[in-house]
């Protein structure tokens, strides 16, 4: 605060000015500054930080528009595969009754085909589109050294064939489709790598705000 107190000097009637300055204010700020530099205060920043770019994560992979009808997705595995799927087996019957459904709010199901002629065994897996979506989820953030970070993952064990892509075998006649199988390689839908690419175009923006919010907080 800055105080003027007018005076007069003692010859010649001139006017004259004492000027104090009081850095009251100064130290106020200066105080607010380093309560801003606390650890705890940058730690519960970077937090929120950590924890709103895995939340831009989620909703992105929640919300992936699958490129199937129904959003049933059928593919087949290898028997090891097959044994590590968490998922409902069924029979043949079972099976085609979570298709005729189209499968769209039920669990994973599973079933080994065997052919009557040759006796090889087919191991197929029926996914939820639903399913997939209610198995995203975060843990809590974990500060390692300097880095903030949070494990976004999703607990549907078949949740890699989904997204990277998987083998089929060509001429597997699938009565849901009422076709032939043609292509050896089914295209993922690349959910992960569509979040990620999201996350990184909005971070710039997000971490800013985050970042001036946490300044204003700490300055009022």
């Amino acid at each position: 605060m800055t105080v003027i107190r007018k005076c007069r000097s003692g010859t010649g009637g001139n006017t004259m000015a004492n000027v104090d300055v009081s850095f009251a204010g100064f130290e106020a700020l200066r105080r607010q500054i380093e309560g801003l530099n606390s650890p705890q205060e940058k730690q519960a920043c970077m937090e929120e930080c950590a924890e709103s770019l895995a939340q831009v994560y989620l909703r992105k992979a929640i919300r992936h528009k699958f490129k199937t009808s129904g959003g049933a997705k059928e593919f087949e595995v290898t028997e090891k595969a097959y044994e590590r799927i968490q998922a409902m087996e069924v029979g043949a019957k079972g099976f085609q009754k979570a298709k005729s459904r189209n499968h769209a709010n039920a669990h994973a199901v599973k079933r080994i085909k065997k052919s009557r002629k040759s006796g090889k065994k087919q191991y197929l897996v029926l996914t939820a589109s639903e399913h997939m979506r209610r198995s995203w989820g975060a843990e809590s953030v974990k500060k390692q050294g300097s880095t903030y970070s949070v494990k976004v993952f999703n607990s549907a064990s078949y949740a890699s064939y989904v997204n990277d892509g998987h083998r089929q075998r060509p001429g597997r006649f699938v009565p849901a489709i009422g076709k032939r199988l043609v292509r050896s390689w089914v295209p993922g839908q690349h959910i992960a790598e569509e979040a990620e690419r999201t996350v990184r175009k909005v971070s710039k923006r997000l971490l800013s705000q985050i970042i001036l919010s946490y300044i204003l907080r700490g300055l009022r």
